[in-house]
C-alpha cells in the first residue's frame, strides 16, 4: 500500500493569522477630567492611535490593488494626518511637561489598573 504524499488536514501546521492594524492594538483610555493628572498622557495615545490609523488610510489610499482613492479624498485624508500629527506632538509635550513621558507608549498598562475587574 502506497503512502499518500498529501499530509492529513488534520496535521497541517496552521497558517498563522493576519495581525491586527497597528492602532487597534494600541492602548486608546477614557479621557479622564482635565485636572486629573493623567489626562495629557491620556490624550496622547489617543492622539497616537487616530494618527497610526490615519496613516493606514493614506496608505490604502494609493493601493494598486484595492479601493484606491480620487485626488480630492487623498488630499482631505493627508490634510487630516497633518492636523493629527501635529495635534500628537502638542499632547506629547504636555505629556512631557506633566511628567507622563515614562508611560507614554501604546502598550502601556498604565490604565489598565484603573479599570474595575
Amino acid at each position: 500500500m502506497q503512502k499518500s504524499l498529501t499530509s492529513n488536514p488534520a496535521q497541517r501546521p496552521r497558517q498563522p493569522r493576519k495581525p491586527k492594524a497597528e492602532h487597534l492594538c494600541m492602548t486608546y483610555p477614557d479621557l479622564p477630567e482635565t485636572d486629573h493628572p493623567a489626562f495629557w498622557l491620556a490624550a496622547y495615545l489617543r492622539d497616537l492611535a487616530e494618527t497610526s490609523a490615519l496613516d493606514q488610510l493614506c496608505k490604502r489610499s494609493h493601493a494598486s490593488r484595492g479601493p484606491g482613492t480620487d485626488n480630492i479624498t487623498q488630499l482631505a485624508l493627508y490634510g487630516a494626518r497633518t492636523s493629527k500629527r501635529d495635534e500628537t506632538r502638542a499632547s506629547a509635550a504636555r505629556t512631557q511637561d506633566a511628567g507622563m513621558l515614562l508611560y507614554a507608549w501604546p502598550g502601556t498598562k498604565f490604565f489598565d489598573s484603573a479599570k474595575p475587574q
